[in-house]
């Protein structure tokens, strides 16, 4: 009986090229009742992928809800990292899933959780262009003013990243819930120098509306001048 129950737990533990097992392709697909058979079978969720994601990974990834309660019933591992330190919260935030992120935070997700490039899942959010993941995330309780390892918030990653035309929910938010205008990277740039960078114009008024400095410069203090010579040609 032993014996056989080796071969069964054997099979589900095949993997293919991309290190997958059957269950990390049936959490991909989305098939609910084939990861609960295979999970009541004895199929490993502690099996990684060649990118180091785990079952749970790929249904953040995909947004697959049903499949990440499943996972999770059968005590899946909450905070695991694939390669580039993504948890499957980083994942529900860049894809904008709030179910996903509900239901990741009500299993004890680390919500200020960093990845290799110091990112958390609000910052991935924010780069996203994702509102309302970034709301959830901070309504949730996220650190708006958390670095990632150039020195830079998910204020300066908008302001590099966010869109020109207008000033979105998403920059207002995030002054809301308190990001710090006066924060600088590494470089010494704040937010305000990365919007003359980019000639956005909106931005930097909601910005010196909220108490940014204009005399502020960095080393060389070129920033400065870009922000003179953009709200020059926009008056």
């Amino acid at each position: 009986m032993s014996s056989v129950f080796i071969f069964i737990n054997s099979c589900f533990s095949q993997v293919n090229f991309s290190n997958c097992t059957p269950l990390h392709r049936a959490t991909w697909s989305g098939k609910t009742l084939v990861v609960e058979y295979l999970l009541q079978s004895g199929a490993s969720q502690s099996i990684k992928s060649c990118s180091g994601q785990t079952p749970l990974h790929l249904a953040a990834a995909h947004g697959n809800l049903e499949v990440a309660q499943t996972l999770l019933e059968f005590k899946a591992e909450v905070n695991c990292k694939d390669l580039n330190k993504w948890t499957p919260l980083h994942w529900a935030a860049f894809n904008n899933n709030q179910d996903l992120i509900d239901l990741l935070l009500n299993k004890c997700a680390a919500l200020n959780e960093r990845n290799s490039n110091g990112m958390s899942p609000l910052h991935l959010a924010v780069c996203a262009e994702n509102e309302n993941a970034t709301e959830h995330l901070l309504g949730k309780g996220a650190d708006v003013n958390a670095r990632c390892e150039n020195g830079q918030t998910a204020l300066h990653l908008w302001a590099a990243n966010g869109k020109k035309k207008k000033v979105s929910e998403t920059a207002i938010m995030l002054l809301q819930y308190g990001a710090d205008v006066h924060a600088p990277d590494w470089l010494g740039k704040t937010s305000l120098h990365l919007s003359a960078e980019r000639g956005h114009v909106e931005l930097i008024k909601l910005l010196l509306d909220n108490g940014s400095c204009i005399k502020c410069f960095t080393v060389p203090c070129t920033s400065l001048l870009i922000l003179k010579h953009v709200l020059y040609c926009s008056t």
